[in-house]
């Protein structure tokens, strides 16, 4: 699902719309909604500039599956307009699926935004319920096709 809000001149945010059917019209509370994304756990988006688009990392829902439903596997999208997203790639380290209950890609800037990915590096933050979170620093690679 997906809200958003304005910045109001005096530096507060205003009240949240939620998108639905098409169109941010839907109260941010008791609003419907529409779902943009199925099958994922805590999303998160950031921008990238290296890139020029949003980028989504959420982990893997296995709906009517054997429990656990959260897979635990990380998944990584992107869009242009944060409504419709890519189809979702699984990151793999030496070939093994990575991922944690709760993902998130966040700079390694020392300033600015931390939803604000400006180059190759930055680093993914994982963690599972009650358990400490861990910082796994990341850099943008070309997957080799062989050719």
């Amino acid at each position: 699902y997906l809200a958003r809000t304005r910045l109001r001149e005096d530096g507060f945010m205003g009240d949240f719309v939620k998108y639905y059917d098409g169109a941010f019209c839907e109260a941010g509370n008791l609003g419907r909604e529409s779902i943009v994304v199925h099958d994922v756990w805590h999303p998160r988006m950031v921008w990238s500039e290296l890139h020029g688009c949003y980028v989504m990392t959420a982990t893997r829902m296995t709906p009517g599956g054997r429990w656990p439903f959260v897979d635990d596997v990380m998944q990584i999208r992107t869009s242009e307009d944060m409504i419709h997203w890519s189809e979702p790639r699984e990151v793999e380290v030496e070939g093994k699926p990575f991922g944690n209950h709760y993902v998130a890609m966040v700079s390694d800037g020392e300033e600015g935004e931390p939803y604000v990915i400006g180059g190759e590096s930055f680093s993914i933050l994982t963690n599972h319920n009650g358990t400490d979170v861990m910082r796994y620093p990341a850099r943008w690679v070309k997957k080799s096709t062989g050719r």
